[in-house]
This record gives C-alpha cells, structure tokens and sequence, in this order.
C-alpha cells in the first residue's frame, strides 16, 4: 500500500542519480530520468554505482538511487556504498527498484532496507517506485513484451520525475512478512558470490576482456590471457552475456541464465512497435500480473 501526497517543497535544483547497471536496464532508466531533468533545466549528474566508486558526493539537494531488484533487495554492491555515504542534513532522496515482475509478491519490500539506511545517514526519503523492464534471469519475457516495456519508459519516467519535482510524497507500507522475506534471501548474496566463482572459460576466449570491462563489482581479472573469477559477484550476468563469443557458462545455478541470453538492444529495435502487434496473449498466467499491471497504468 502506497502512501501519497502533494506538499510544498523547497526548489530542487541539483539532483544526483547514483545507479548500479548489469546488463543495462537500470541504465536504460537512469539515461531518461537525466533527459527529463535536463528538458526541465535542472542539474542532473548520474553517478554509476562500481566496486570503486566514490562515495564522496558533489554538492546536490536531492538524492535518487536506482537499481535492479535481486533478491527482493538490492545488490549487495548498493547497500555497501550507501554505508560508506557521509552523514548529511535533511536532504530529500528518492528510491527506483527495476524489476522484470513489477510490484508484487514478493519483491514489495525490496525498497525498505536501502531506505532505512538513506535516513540513517541523514537523507530524508519521500519517493519510491518501480520500474519494469525486460528480467535477465531464469524467464525471459517475449521480445516484443520487452519492446513495449522500452516503449512505455519514456512515460514513466517523465511521471517520476514530475512526482518528485512537484513534491509529491510516496512511501510504500511493504506487509511484515515480505519484510521478514527480504531479509532472509539477503543470504542470496554468499549464492551470487559462489556463482561468480563457478563461471567457467571454455577454449572460445580470446583473452579480449570485455568481461573485465562489462563487470561492475570487480571480479574478474586476467591470468596468461584468461579471465580469473573471485568471490565479488553481483549476479548482474553482463560478463556472461556480454561476452562477444559466448564462452562463459555458469558451473552452478545454471538456471538462472536465460538459454538464448538477452540483449536489451535487440528489444529496443523494434521499436516503434506496430500498431498490429497485440501483447496482451504472451503475458497471461500469474507470472506476468505485475507487468500487466504496469503496462495498464496511466503512468
């Protein structure tokens, strides 16, 4: 149960959009945030959130953090930078899960953690919501689904931004056993750690770590041409889809990996969907109510 209200607040004049991105999603959404906030001439700086990134932030007057939901929470990269955050004043935040199943069982609770440790530090959070798109992981959505979803983005983030510009308060009431639920699959974190030390290499590498470079958590080095995983994963998949020949496979938990991978970008070019193009019969059954659930709202 959302909680919503206008009130009066001070002008916002410099807004910072720190973000943890896998395979591009999250980026998606943070890349159009910034083009509404520049549309309405307000400072934007996005900030990507890395094993290495900084926690020293520049000069700003609201706060927003965005990422991909795992787990029913963050990633666990998120949560460590929002520790390492210094102590602030009162400043207003706002908090954007990305999830390919929407705002639903279980995953209404996967704001709460992050939010108790914004106010810890000082930050004063009154916004939160969720954004779908195309899940990564174990389902892949129909491509044309996600064309839709990429294609209703632009919407949706023009409504949260004009939310939070306009002073719109909305917290959320997450039910107590999807609280208790949340905190029990943080122990997903040690899985994603075991899992990014099984990827396996086989004889198709080149050596040309993209995978170094697509990996945000820092857990891949290279050894005589070879790339070496430790114990750092995230779950964010981009080293195994990103891989330009496809030589990484997972060692265990093999399900989680989409068998005929993903790209945000294919989805993306069929945009603009035909009018022809009816989506309504690939996202039936229960696993798709949250989707069809955003895809049916006014924004």
């Amino acid at each position: 149960m959302f909680c919503l209200e206008d009130t009066t607040m001070p002008e916002i004049k410099e807004v910072i959009t720190a973000y943890f991105s896998g395979t591009g999603g999250t980026r998606m959404v943070t890349d159009r945030i910034s083009e509404v906030f520049a549309q309405k001439h307000v400072s934007n700086e996005r900030i990507h959130i890395k094993h290495d990134t900084p926690s020293m932030l520049p000069p700003h007057d609201f706060l927003i953090i965005a990422y991909p939901v795992y787990a029913m929470n963050a990633p666990e990269i998120v949560y460590r930078w929002a520790d390492s955050l210094p102590d602030v004043k009162g400043i207003e935040a706002a908090v954007i899960s990305v999830s390919g199943g929407g705002e639903v069982f279980p995953n209404r609770a996967c704001r709460s953690r992050l939010i108790r440790k914004l106010t810890r530090k000082g930050y004063s959070v009154r916004y939160e919501n969720m954004i779908v798109m195309p899940a990564n992981y174990i389902k892949g959505v129909d491509i044309h689904v996600a064309a839709k979803l990429l294609e209703v983005l632009p919407i949706k983030t023009l409504g949260i931004v004009e939310a939070i510009l306009g002073g719109t308060v909305r917290r959320d009431k997450p039910p107590l056993a999807e609280l208790i639920l949340s905190r029990i699959a943080l122990a997903e974190q040690f899985g994603a750690h075991r899992f990014g030390k099984g990827i396996r290499v086989d004889n198709r590498c080149t050596g040309c770590s993209a995978c170094i470079s697509n990996c945000p958590a820092g857990n891949i080095t290279l050894a005589d041409s070879r790339p070496v995983f430790s114990g750092k994963c995230q779950l964010c998949m981009n080293c195994i889809y990103g891989c330009p020949v496809h030589a990484l496979t997972p060692g265990r938990m093999k399900s989680l990996v989409l068998k005929e991978g993903y790209s945000i970008k294919k989805a993306a070019e069929l945009l603009p969907l035909s009018d022809d193009i009816d989506i309504s019969d690939r996202i039936k059954g229960l696993a798709w109510v949250g989707v069809r659930k955003y895809l049916n709202e006014d924004n």
